[in-house]
């Protein structure tokens, strides 16, 4: 009984600090005032959250085409620049884990055997997808307690999602103020600067 106890004030623990700790991401994120500050925020908050699970966050490019690598942390290695295709999470249009079932195609952007379970999290914002969560899930996982294996990728999963929605907001709250100020100075209809460009 004093075991149970035990275990579970400090799952109990463990979920207070992740909820304060979300909250605060939250908090920081609306807070940043330029893109590379908020990436860099991203980084640093799930290096403390996630401590066991490497990851990288790529952002769609101006262009569209490729996805750019703009932070990585827990020692990651993010490559520069990813095609959409390279990635079945983006293919499919929703979160893709690797190593969970018995039929599992690796994506082109994860090096070969690298890790042998990991998840993909397309971030979405508006209905759009603006760019991808990975986040290397094996790392300190046992092969011989395949349950408690389960149990913990369950866990960081569940918790990565929770991250991934709180930044596409802050993502798209934060491309807010150049959106407005590029339709500002654009005609809708051509593309082209407008008079109220000229005059600034």
């Amino acid at each position: 009984a004093v075991q149970v106890f035990q275990a579970t004030s400090m799952e109990r623990a463990a979920l207070n600090r992740e909820a304060q700790l979300l909250s605060e991401l939250t908090e920081w994120l609306q807070s940043c005032k330029s893109m590379k500050e908020l990436y860099d925020m991203v980084a640093d908050f799930l290096s403390k959250l996630l401590p066991d699970c490497p990851g990288s966050l790529y952002i769609y490019a101006h262009s569209r085409d490729v996805l750019e690598g703009v932070g990585s942390w827990n020692g990651d290695q993010a490559v520069a620049a990813m095609h959409p295709d390279d990635c079945w999470g983006l293919r499919r249009g929703r979160t893709y884990t690797y190593g969970q079932s018995e039929f599992d195609v690796r994506c082109s952007h994860v090096e070969s055997g690298s890790a042998a379970h990991y998840c993909c999290i397309p971030i979405l914002a508006h209905g759009e997808t603006i760019g991808l969560l990975h986040i290397d899930l094996s790392k300190g996982c046992d092969e011989t307690a395949n349950e408690a294996c389960g149990s913990s990728i369950a866990n960081q999963k569940k918790l990565a999602l929770l991250c991934a929605e709180q930044i596409s907001l802050a993502i798209a709250n934060a491309k807010l103020p150049d959106e407005l100020q590029d339709q500002s100075i654009r005609a809708a209809l051509t593309g082209r600067y407008t008079r109220r460009y000229a005059l600034e």
